[in-house]
């Protein structure tokens, strides 16, 4: 629901179920990627309020992943981490 001043103050009925279904289907299309929520509401264009509850019930129902830094995760997914070192340079491209 919106405020007049058109803050977003809860999920509309079947709003939420709507982006489970997108953030699902987004890490199905992306098993490997981690995002963090703010970075997955705007891939996904929906309110950062909303993507974060429907994370919080992805999450709570064993479908999603989140580590310490808050980053998101397809449940097995995430091979990208940033602890990860970074691979070295080819050799001849310098």
């Amino acid at each position: 629901m919106r405020l007049g001043n058109g803050e977003v103050t809860g999920a509309e009925p079947g709003a939420l179920q709507m982006i489970k279904d997108e953030i699902i289907a987004f890490f199905a299309a992306n098993p490997f990627l981690m995002v963090s929520e703010e970075w997955l509401a705007t891939l996904l264009c929906r309110p950062l309020l909303l993507v974060r509850e429907a994370v919080l019930e992805l999450t709570a129902e064993g479908r999603l992943e989140k580590d310490r830094q808050v980053l998101v995760s397809a449940v097995g997914g995430g091979m990208a981490h940033p602890d990860v070192p970074e691979r070295p340079p080819l050799k001849g491209s310098t």
